[in-house]
């Protein structure tokens, strides 16, 4: 087997076939190889070398100290094996103590979500709340005073309440909702050839004008049912008739839809 490292002595002593593998570095020759890094090694044993000799020299000179005191051999070993002993309890302490920090962090951050679970949900409930007390009749009282009954807010409910948005205004304890009417993009409308917000009457009146909306409204004129031109929409041949539970159980559109094509609603 070559050696790794030779000295000029065993280098001269070596077969004459065997010399070409080394490489002379300074007073030693290195065996060369691919692959294989004599001087690193060299130098890795080196290192190693010297641990050892520094732990043997640590162990001569704790066996020296521990000798003066007068004490033996397997007290030595027994008092390491309880230090490595009390390392090891300290490192499982350090590590119960970061699961209980890990824990409290936990529960801090489930308390806080709840928190905010708790603020989103009353947040929630409240829009609701101020949606029925402000929109809601709001837009009731301005489709009663435009002409219209119970039929009529039925009906037209649904769609005014779309065009509503309670927006607050003023600080601290002046504040207060205002409900505007507003257009598609959420912007407040306003009345035209004026700067003034249009209020929810105008709403009214304006629905109330539509040929979308209008027959929603009682007639005005003297044949009554949605007319405004005297003439009687129940007249109609053919009308159907529903009783007003099962117009009640109908969605907004249907509502309307039966009210344009002339229905009639008996109790």
């Amino acid at each position: 087997m070559l050696a790794a490292v030779l000295t000029a002595e065993q280098f001269t002593a070596l077969d004459e076939t065997r010399r070409a593998d080394y490489r002379q570095n300074g007073e030693i020759y290195e065996l060369q190889i691919d692959g294989f890094d004599a001087h690193s090694a060299v130098t890795g044993l080196k290192r190693n070398n010297a641990a050892i000799l520094k732990e043997k020299k640590t162990a001569a000179d704790e066996a020296a100290a521990y000798k003066a005191l007068g004490v033996k051999p397997e007290e030595i070993a027994q008092w390491k094996q309880e230090r490595t002993e009390q390392e090891r309890k300290k490192l499982e302490e350090e590590g119960r103590y970061q699961d209980i920090i890990r824990q409290a962090t936990d529960a801090h951050a489930s308390e806080k979500q709840a928190l905010v679970d708790e603020h989103t949900n009353e947040k929630a409930f409240l829009e609701r709340v101020l949606h029925q007390n402000l929109i809601t009749r709001a837009a009731t009282e301005a489709i009663i005073s435009a002409g219209g009954n119970e039929y009529t807010v039925a009906l037209l409910l649904p769609h005014v309440e779309r065009q509503l948005k309670a927006t607050p205004e003023g600080e601290g304890d002046d504040r207060d909702y205002t409900v505007r009417v507003v257009g598609a993009n959420g912007l407040p409308r306003v009345k035209n050839g004026s700067a003034e917000f249009m209020d929810l009457k105008d709403l009214a009146v304006e629905m109330k004008a539509s040929k979308n909306f209008q027959p929603a409204f009682p007639a005005t004129g003297a044949g009554g049912g949605g007319a405004t031109n005297g003439t009687s929409s129940q007249g109609k041949a053919g009308a159907r008739t529903i009783t007003r539970s099962a117009f009640q159980s109908l969605d907004p559109t249907a509502r309307m839809q039966f009210v344009q094509e002339g229905g009639l609603i008996k109790d």
